[in-house]
């Protein structure tokens, strides 16, 4: 849980920093450096890793005995924040409009589902307080970032919905960022 919650840093510093990141690689190197490409490099580090860790078959701490055999969570994770990042329609303060609260979306909202299942066994109550969760981000993001009101309709339930099929393969770190991804590429 503490690690979904901490990944809502991880905008903040692409969206706010992101251009100076690049900029200390370029003086550093000397060879032009932009958010992007630093983002396609931790992407390819991130790949790489995984496939030595799923070559070894081991799972590191804090992942599930059967991660050792397929992606982990947190590979899925970290892949579809790279590609969130790297596709999400720009606009809005600090271009954040979109990028930003589908991250947030999931470092709140996948947890709390969590942790209302744990508590509750009303799946409308669940869906309910995570919904009212997502609407939430969203709306803020439309005060705050510009994002267009109406998504704050569209995203939360996409998200959550995302996050409810229980899939083989594919963990929920990868369909609640990149099911809202899709849509928000298709709708803007």
């Amino acid at each position: 849980r503490v690690i979904h919650i901490s990944m809502m840093i991880l905008p903040i510093i692409y969206y706010w920093y992101g251009h100076r990141i690049g900029e200390f690689f370029t003086h550093l190197s000397g060879i032009e450096t932009t958010r992007e490409t630093v983002v396609l490099i931790a992407l390819s580090l991130l790949v790489i890793v995984e496939l030595g860790r799923l070559f070894l078959g081991i799972a590191i701490f804090g992942q599930r005995t059967y991660e050792k055999k397929q992606i982990s969570a947190l590979a899925w994770g970290g892949i579809s924040i790279c590609l969130c990042f790297l596709f999400a329609p720009l606009g809005g303060y600090k271009e954040a409009y979109i990028g930003l609260p589908i991250i947030f979306t999931i470092s709140i909202v996948d947890p709390l589902l969590g942790e209302t299942r744990k508590m509750f066994d009303s799946v409308k109550l669940i869906i309910s307080i995570a919904l009212l969760a997502g609407i939430l981000i969203w709306v803020l993001s439309s005060i705050f970032l510009e994002t267009p009101w109406w998504l704050s309709l569209i995203m939360p339930p996409l998200a959550i919905a995302s996050e409810w099929p229980s899939l083989k393969y594919i963990d929920d770190n990868a369909t609640m960022i990149l099911i809202p991804l899709i849509a928000s590429l298709l709708l803007i």
